[in-house]
């Protein structure tokens, strides 16, 4: 017999789909519907299927290799205890290690100390360095930490020519995160220095890439990032076409390292993006197109110290977006990286998010899942064409050393970043444990106490001294995550109470009339103000003034709140807050937007308003300043 679930509903076409749209708008406009990036892209309601053959071939795998390589970090500051860690890893089902020095764009304040051979092979005793991939993250030491990795390798009589090593050398990277003085011939020198010294050892992996996480952690769009990442690889491969090799030898030994974050879409199409802008650099240079390695990194920007579990989530979408997207390796920062350096545990779950997505989730095992997606494909059309865009525009700058000289690329990124935080401040975009949801009783954060070698150094940024001839500078891309602005609002509060055994800040919800008229406004509130780290004090319903009034002195806050419904502000808000100014009340704010009557509330001494869409972090601030708080920094973990 014969079924098909399909035979039961009618056929419809779009233009059914929008009729019936358009009565249910109401009047409203179809284009109410569609949202935009921060790029400035759409992103419609519906999109048509999409039956081209899009895929673009990536790095081939040996039969049976997962489907991206689990890369765990080396990271600690102590040699003994890093090899103890990346063994551990290894036994728990890591592929992958990457050796983050100090100074590299990912080390924060820490890194794994390496000056010599000996270093490098105390940090990988009994480590099968032909089973695993194995990434050098150095920043501005890559150059000089490179040759040490290769001797150790060469050392072990291991063929390099068959090993999966990436020495990844960017020096756009490096100029862009420390400003240093340099001329563009000694770049072209030092990369020829590598070069020889690969072609000696029989190097053939990934030795130069572009990678695009310091303009990322400064603020940068993913249309931003493809443009910065295809103007990083076009200045490279023309550096090392000036060493003496051809653009295809060049191309061979360039690859892509790049941020996820938790927006799955916007991250799996960057990576799609980035494929497709690749093969386009391989047309405008006349070279056969290659299938360009690209290796992430869950980002850094998008990491909260405030509720840092919820990272766990951030880097699980993160991991999906870069997996369905195509990485060809994964490395996973722990949720408690930005308090300190994270132990076994915070390690353990960053690789088995990776393991469940791999094994048990079968993410990777179709090869880009999100071909013939009409939202995924027009998606990464859209910031393949942004991302070009953008690296035309930087190579009309003469390049991207110029650019960055040049300031060009700091204020594209800078006008970015802003948009990014009055989104973030006015609550448009919400981040989980932070602005939405915070919790003023949070759990400590165990991390690693730390004792940092004799001579410990990070390496110094540009002291702000200028260029002459030939010389390039720049000022320094600055790193910022997405959710410092509160978190230092919190981080007063706490410390305030850890000095004087107290809560610093309270409002009193002064809630008007029933249950029902009051409360989806007092939880509102009370929300918003937990995301600054102050208590909401409710009350009981309260029906007129002297009940007002005798509450608010009962709950010892210097401020308060009017809560209830925009009827019962009609009647009663005007008294409510002459009774709570005559009480003692400092500032009284209203819940809800100012409307016609806002001059007589104004007059009868509501001194500003809490609605959703405000700037949040403004209102927050307001309250910390009127009650004699200094807004301090964020340090501050449990060490075990």
């Amino acid at each position: 017999m014969d079924f098909s679930l399909a035979s039961h509903f009618p056929n419809v076409n779009e233009n059914d789909w929008r009729q019936a749209v358009d009565a249910a708008l109401k009047g409203r406009p179809f284009s109410s519907l569609v949202t935009k990036t921060i790029d400035g892209i759409d992103i419609e309601p519906l999109y048509p299927g999409c039956t081209d053959d899009t895929r673009i071939a990536r790095p081939a795998r040996e039969p049976g290799d997962p489907p991206w390589d689990i890369v765990q970090r080396c990271d600690i500051p102590d040699l003994a205890r890093a090899n103890r860690q990346a063994l551990d890893d290894l036994g728990g089902g890591a592929g992958g290690l990457s050796i983050v020095l100090p100074g590299a764009v990912s080390a924060g304040e820490y890194g794994v100390p390496i000056a010599t051979t000996d270093d490098v092979k105390r940090l990988l005793q009994d480590v099968e360095l032909d089973l695993i991939s194995l990434r050098l993250d150095g920043g501005i030491r890559s150059r000089e930490v490179a040759p040490l990795l290769i001797d150790v390798f060469r050392d072990r009589n291991l063929d390099l020519s068959k090993c999966r090593l990436n020495i990844g050398l960017d020096p756009v990277s490096s100029f862009a995160q420390t400003g240093t003085v340099m001329r563009r011939t000694e770049v072209i020198e030092r990369m020829g220095q590598v070069v020889d010294h690969c072609r000696e050892s029989g190097f053939a992996g990934t030795a130069f890439v572009a990678d695009a996480r310091v303009y990322h952690n400064a603020g940068s769009s993913c249309g931003q990032d493809i443009g910065l990442v295809a103007a990083a690889l076009v200045e490279n491969l023309r550096s090392l076409c000036e060493t003496g090799l051809s653009r295809a030898e060049a191309a061979s030994l360039t690859g892509i390292m790049i941020s996820v974050t938790q927006d799955q879409f916007a991250s799996m199409c960057k990576l799609r993006a980035l494929r497709q802008v690749w093969q386009r650099i391989c047309e405008v240079l006349e070279i056969e197109p290659t299938a360009i390695r690209i290796d992430t990194e869950t980002s850094w920007r998008m990491m909260s110290r405030n509720d840092p579990h919820v990272n766990l989530l951030r880097a699980t979408s993160a991991i999906f977006a870069a997996g369905a997207g195509g990485a060809d390796s994964v490395a996973v920062l722990p949720y408690s990286f930005a308090h300190g350096v994270p132990d076994g545990t915070a390690r353990r779950l960053a690789r088995n998010a990776q393991i469940i997505m791999q094994a048990e989730s079968a993410i990777g095992r179709v090869e880009d899942p999100a071909a013939g997606s009409g939202h995924a494909e027009q998606l990464t059309s859209d910031l393949a064409s942004h991302g070009w865009k953008f690296f035309q525009a930087i190579e009309a700058q003469g390049g991207i050393f110029a650019a960055l000289s040049n300031g060009f690329i700091h204020s594209a990124i800078s006008d970015m970043a802003r948009e990014k935080q009055r989104l973030i401040a006015e609550r448009r975009t919400k981040v989980t444990g932070v602005t939405e949801f915070a919790t003023l009783d949070e759990p400590g954060v165990n991390v690693w106490d730390v004792t940092l070698p004799d001579g410990w150094t990070q390496p110094t940024p540009h002291s702000g001294a200028r260029a002459s001839g030939d010389e390039m500078v720049c000022d320094r891309l600055i790193p910022h995550r997405l959710t410092e602005s509160f978190e230092k609002l919190r981080a007063a509060a706490d410390h305030y109470a850890e000095v004087n055994s107290h809560k610093p800040d309270c409002v009193f919800l002064a809630n008007l009339g029933n249950p029902a008229q009051f409360t989806a406004r007092a939880r509102f509130v009370a929300n918003l103000l937990a995301a600054g780290g102050i208590e909401a004090r409710f009350s009981e319903p309260l029906q007129n003034p002297d009940q007002i009034a005798e509450a608010f002195k009962a709950s010892g806050c210097p401020q308060a709140c009017i809560c209830s419904s925009d009827d019962v502000y009609e009647t009663s808000a005007s008294e409510a807050a002459k009774a709570l100014k005559a009480a003692g009340a400092n500032f009284v704010w209203l819940a809800g937007k100012p409307g016609h009557d806002a001059d007589k509330l104004r007059s009868a001494g509501i001194d500003g308003h809490m609605y959703d869409g405000m700037n949040v972090l403004s209102v927050l601030q307001t309250i910390h300043a009127l009650n004699g708080l200094e807004i301090v920094g964020t340090e501050g973990a449990v060490n075990v």
